[in-house]
């Protein structure tokens, strides 16, 4: 994989898909053959495999069989090979529904040694490169396939996200529908490219052990440690996000990424959601539910980050069509703070660090006699 990575940078050097690395692969190490299969030998195609939620489109199919019948030809379907010797269709149902109908007896294939999970985990990530477009359904399909494989249920989202060929807050989203469909709890942990790692949005479930005497002894996992919240339920909670405070200011990266201020304002009382407005403005921009802020965030390395950050809020602003307060959020008071914060300070922008935001939102609810959770 790393040479995979090294040729791709290279200037000139042609990107391949997840699905072409992976037949390239099973290629070079003898697992995939070329050839022809008899249509009677592959038997009817299992749709379970289909990463689409039409099964077969008409349209498509008609037209591949006019490609077909003016001598074009179409590539290989992929199909796996398991050690009991039945094949199955991951890829090409189309292509296969056009060669049945032309009453063909063999048709192309990548045949692949491999399981019923390599073949739903190829299924998953292919179709994004070919003929017929997906559709939002299909990417969703495709993703739900993939969380019926203990494996990949315990992947990250962005590591499902890239195999599948889509954004990681969609999966974030049909992970949580998928739990609330099957009644899966979704695991603490998930494993990304770096090992693994506590999801932003986990809150640790609070436990009671018996004692001999008296109540019981009420504790958490935070950080990897047990950590003992006393015996009265009620102040459990707040014990409890304490510990969590502690846990996120201790571990707190020098860079950080919008996953760790989400959770670093989660876990501190402040619940934020992403501002249905323009695409651009999706992955910087975040509004408060309760305290009409809008929020962006920057790491402020050098001066020529102030006015993309202005831009963006008062973009945001005018969009949402109403005075609210806007913020950039920077790691720690850096030199540039100072110069931003005199550039901007007639336009309402404010500069701060993550503890002086969660103190001007506490020090406003306070003043109204409200709090910064909705």
């Amino acid at each position: 994989m790393a040479v995979l990575e090294m040729t791709r940078r290279q200037k000139g050097a042609i990107k391949r898909f997840p699905d072409e690395e992976f037949l390239a692969q099973a290629v070079k190490s003898g697992r995939c053959v070329t050839q022809f299969i008899g249509l009677k030998e592959l038997g009817r195609p299992d749709t379970r495999l289909q990463a689409r939620v039409v099964h077969l489109d008409m349209d498509h199919v008609r037209m591949l069989h006019e490609l077909l019948e003016s001598q074009e030809d179409l590539a290989p379907i992929v199909v796996f090979q398991d050690a009991s010797g039945k094949l199955m269709i991951a890829d090409g149902f189309h292509r296969h529904e056009t060669y049945r109908r032309l009453g063909r007896i063999n048709i192309p294939a990548h045949v692949i040694q491999g399981t019923w999970e390599d073949a739903i985990a190829y299924a998953a990530m292919c179709n994004r490169r070919l003929s017929l477009p997906r559709r939002r359904g299909d990417v969703k399909k495709a993703v739900f396939m993939l969380f019926e494989l203990s494996e990949w249920w315990h992947k990250s989202d962005s590591l499902i996200a890239k195999h599948v060929g889509c954004s990681a807050p969609p999966v974030t989203r049909y992970r949580a529908e998928f739990s609330k469909l099957k009644d899966v709890p979704v695991p603490e942990l998930l494993m990304t490219k770096r090992g693994l790692r506590r999801r932003s949005d986990y809150i640790p479930e609070i436990k009671a052990y018996k004692a001999k005497r008296g109540r019981p002894t009420l504790t958490a996992m935070v950080g990897g440690k047990q950590i003992r919240l006393g015996t009265d339920p009620e102040k459990a909670p707040g014990l409890l996000r304490e510990a969590m405070v502690k846990d996120s200011e201790d571990n707190r990266p020098i860079q950080m990424n919008h996953s760790w201020y989400f959770d670093f304002l989660r876990v501190r009382g402040v619940t934020c959601e992403t501002l249905p407005i323009e695409r651009a403005l999706k992955h910087g921009l975040c509004s408060l539910k309760a305290r009409d802020a809008i929020f962006t965030w920057s790491n402020l390395d050098t001066v020529s980050e102030i006015p993309t950050m202005v831009g963006r809020l008062e973009i945001a602003r005018d969009a949402l069509g109403q005075d609210v307060s806007l913020f950039v959020i920077c790691p720690y008071a850096r030199r540039n703070m100072s110069l931003a914060r005199l550039v901007t300070e007639k336009r309402g922008i404010r500069f701060v660090t993550p503890d002086e935001f969660v103190e001007i939102l506490k020090s406003e609810a306070s003043d109204e006699g409200g709090s910064p959770c909705p």
